[in-house]
């Protein structure tokens, strides 16, 4: 099927079902950011594709993570950054397929292996001392990786990478080891403060049902000092919401020491609204705040998905078939989804991953509206061997 027109009949009743998580991270102010003035790089310009590739940050410093830089394979992809707080491995050293977040996607332009590539998603994370971070960079034409060869561990005197990881097939598959990053990591030296408190994500409402949910934010002390208090703000959809006063102890020991889940409240979500809940810190130990560029998250949610809708043709729910796919990725699934597709030629190329919510119950299923699998088409002109699928 190399550079061919790929077409393919829909068929009727076709019924897709799969399995995921759905991401959400929230980013500091970005006029607040840092800049990247200084990074670490791999060196490393191996020739070989994955979907992906996974690597682990250790700070031997306060630093300030920005941006990542690898080699997709050349050509136009769309490169998405997963990040865990916990690093790549959990206590038993098992490579962890929970608590990955998106921190964000971005379109580049591969320039082959010998070109390590910006990806313009600005992480701004704030990593103390000690604190280790997983990352997994897929891309969707394939990311050029290194053969496992020594050394694995790349390092400077603020932070180091371990390469010694894995290729990704999908972003709960780890395999092929090793296969390790090509590219480097840009960031500044970390601001640090004494009394220094943020919000590092919006925990929940997540891939959830319409109804009632908590509104659960993560509490992080970013300072020197031990935190006992601070004052939580919020917004829902840009109203301000009663303040959350906060006191317990969060040290300053390790990543899990310094951060803590909260409930804010509970609440009505209807079906079909998206929500912006965004939240943030102040008074950290009762005193300002001075370092204000790690105080905030904000995440755009909405229910997840359930009951029928239709593609294509005059005012439809969903215009294309990558807008429907969109749909299912970000929201998931509440219920079995049913796509009726409107009579025409669909030219787009379609990438149907997991699915939050998705189960043998809740299903989601492509057909021809007419009941004719003649009349829908759906094809797609690929341009190399990296996207002929």
């Amino acid at each position: 099927m190399n550079h061919s027109t790929v077409s393919r009949r829909l068929l009727w009743g076709i019924t897709l079902c799969a399995f995921a998580f759905l991401f959400a991270f929230g980013m500091g102010s970005p006029a607040a950011m840092a800049q990247g003035s200084m990074s670490l790089s791999t060196n490393l310009h191996g020739t070989n594709g994955q979907a992906g590739i996974s690597f682990e940050v250790t700070a031997l410093k306060s630093v300030r993570l920005y941006r990542i830089w690898t080699t997709p394979y050349s050509g136009s992809n769309t490169c998405t950054i997963y990040g865990n707080a916990g690093g790549l491995k959990d206590a038993s050293g098992n490579y962890r397929t929970t608590g990955w977040v998106q921190m964000g996607q971005a379109t580049v332009t591969g320039q082959g292996a010998a070109t390590y590539v910006e990806i313009p998603v600005d992480l701004d994370l704030l990593l103390n001392p000690n604190d280790k971070y997983g990352f997994i960079v897929m891309c969707s034409g394939s990311v050029n990786y290194n053969t496992g060869v020594t050394p694995y561990v790349f390092s400077d005197s603020y932070l180091s990478i371990d390469t010694e990881c894995w290729g990704m097939s999908s972003l709960t598959n780890f395999g092929f080891f090793p296969r390790q990053f090509n590219g480097k990591i840009t960031y500044d030296e970390g601001i640090v403060g004494p009394n220094d408190a943020g919000i590092s994500a919006i925990l929940s409402p997540i891939n959830f049902c319409a109804g009632n949910e908590d509104v659960t934010v993560q509490l992080h002390n970013f300072g020197t000092n031990q935190l006992t208090a601070a004052t939580i703000n919020w917004e829902l959809n840009g109203v301000a919401q009663t303040p959350y006063s906060w006191t317990g102890l969060l040290d300053t020991t390790t990543s899990a020491a310094r951060e803590t889940q909260i409930t804010l409240t509970n609440m009505n979500f209807q079906a079909g609204i998206p929500y912006t809940i965004k939240a943030w810190t102040t008074m950290p130990n009762g005193v300002q705040d001075t370092i204000n560029n790690n105080d905030t998250s904000s995440v755009v949610t909405q229910a997840a998905v359930a009951g029928t809708f239709t593609i294509g043709g005059a005012s439809p729910d969903f215009a294309t078939f990558n807008d429907a796919a969109n749909a299912l990725t970000a929201f998931g699934l509440c219920g079995p989804v049913v796509f009726n597709v409107r009579p025409g030629t669909y030219n787009e190329q379609i990438e149907l991953d997991q699915i939050p919510g998705a189960s043998s119950v809740n299903t989601v299923t492509f057909q021809s509206e007419t009941g004719n699998k003649n009349d829908v088409n759906l094809t797609y002109q690929a341009s190399s061997t990296a996207d002929n699928w």
